[in-house]
């Protein structure tokens, strides 16, 4: 299943980039050839994992893959941003109003710099300025920044890689599942930014790699590091930390360390909640309004097509903007297109596994499982599933479940179970996403060259 994904990502990839080139020869330019180029270097590095032996899949490996590659397209990405935008990457949205901050609060003490955030932003986006305002305090450089995004990033691959090790995949598929993600085009994209993503996805990645170490280990230092490691995602995205809480508890409730334990863990897991939903509804107002508590959600002021289309995109996407359009202002959408397309590639195996995992009751997936698509149905309220901003903290995660079902389909087949129905049926499903992913992505980037409706497409979306 893996290697069929694969050669269907490079010929997907190929045939659009190579559509998009001849039929629109004002498409062919740095921006667009720096993107062919990663979509083929991400695919030669994925493919050139299918025949190694375990031996080859190493921590060390790993770490220096992931480093190397990401501080070389990062590079590749700034450079062609100033190029083209005037550093568009590290200006746009947010970024600006970090980077405003961090220049105040980088000569001030602590006290006095939360001090001073607490007056002028919620709670809820404490973080950011206050990591970035210590980071400037060593180096004053965004480009120091973005090097500590990628020791966050290098580190967060090997945090994945040990995740799927506990769950009893595959040595190659751990390994391939966090390279998957960690150089990834979208990951890149925001290695380079000024934005938040990056912090906030270490602080997911870590609250799962020490829970899953308690569940291994049974050492409360463990689920206390893990709990407190969630506890600080709150000064990112609070909805997102009430999403970890609830996966902890479904590991935690499910084992069967004795009815009291699980019942105290219950206890306080319902006052702490009780007493949090003040400030939990008060982030998702402003998560589903981009900050603005005083409007209606934005699901109110969304058509039906709208909602449908968002929906199809936070359950399986978001979808691939694999080109540049000449006539439109620059913008980051492209450089997100190599990796998303191989992640709508995924969407089949992640279902899928998700209905083998419940009929098997492989209760060790339940957290990731519960994490992901709790983030999906919220994207779909709020109208945001093809925003790649608000979808990055629970791809990893996509992509992890993915990997471990195919992990699980692909080991040890005989001819008898090459023979079974399951099996027959299951390739078959396989071949029908592929399709669908080609269509749909085929359609969605020609789709976007008519001005009228790129309105009613980019409605709530960075894509």
């Amino acid at each position: 299943m893996l290697a069929k994904l694969i050669r269907s990502y490079i010929a997907i990839g190929l045939v659009l980039y190579l559509f998009i080139f001849f039929y629109w020869l004002d498409s062919v330019n740095y921006y667009n050839i720096l993107n062919v180029a990663a979509l083929l270097s991400y695919a030669y590095l994925l493919w050139a994992c299918i025949d190694k032996d375990d031996e080859y899949f190493s921590n060390r490996r790993l770490w220096l893959t992931v480093f190397l590659y990401s501080s070389l397209f990062v590079g590749l990405y700034l450079q062609m941003s100033e190029l083209y935008g005037g550093n568009f990457i590290q200006n746009m949205g947010d970024g600006k109003a970090y980077a405003r901050l961090t220049n105040r609060m980088k000569d001030m003490s602590g006290i006095e710099a939360l001090t001073y955030i607490s007056h002028v932003w919620g709670y809820d986006d404490w973080g950011a300025p206050m990591t970035m305002a210590f980071i400037f305090k060593i180096i004053p450089s965004k480009i120091f920044l973005n090097f500590c995004y990628i020791l966050m990033n290098s580190v967060s691959a090997l945090w994945l890689f040990s995740i799927g090790k506990t769950l009893n995949m595959s040595k190659k598929y751990a390994y391939m599942a966090a390279l998957t993600y960690s150089i990834a085009s979208y990951t890149l994209f925001f290695l380079g930014s000024f934005l938040k993503e990056e912090m906030m996805c270490f602080l997911i990645i870590a609250s799962f790699y020490y829970l899953y170490k308690y569940q291994k280990t049974q050492n409360l230092l463990y689920l206390a590091t893990g709990g407190l490691t969630s506890f600080l995602i709150i000064f990112f995205r609070v909805p997102l930390a009430l999403f970890v809480w609830i996966s902890y508890a479904s590991l935690l409730l499910s084992g069967n360390k004795g009815h009291i334990k699980r019942m105290l863990f219950l206890f306080l897991f319902v006052v702490i909640a009780v007493f949090a939903a003040g400030f939990i509804m008060y982030s998702s107002m402003r998560y589903a309004n981009s900050g603005d508590v005083t409007s209606s959600y934005q699901y109110v002021t969304t058509s039906l097509f709208q909602k449908v289309v968002s929906a199809a995109g936070a359950l399986t996407g978001p979808f691939p903007t694999m080109f540049q359009i000449s006539t439109v202002e620059l913008s980051q959408r492209p450089m997100y297109g190599a990796g998303l397309l191989f992640k709508f590639l995924l969407f089949f195996p992640f279902w899928k596994g998700l209905v083998h995992c419940v009929k098997t009751g492989t209760i060790e997936l339940y957290p990731l499982y519960l994490f992901t698509v709790m983030e999906m149905m919220g994207l779909c309220v709020v109208v945001d599933g093809l925003e790649v901003r608000k979808s990055i903290p629970h791809i990893a995660f996509f992509v992890l479940c993915a990997f471990w079902y195919m992990d699980q389909f692909d080991r040890d087949v005989t001819a008898d179970i090459q023979a079974t129905p399951y099996y027959y049926w299951t390739h078959k499903g396989l071949t029908v996403s592929i399709i669908i992913v080609f269509g749909v992505s085929l359609a969605w980037n020609m789709l976007l060259r008519i001005s009228g409706v790129q309105h009613l497409f980019l409605f709530s979306t960075d894509q």
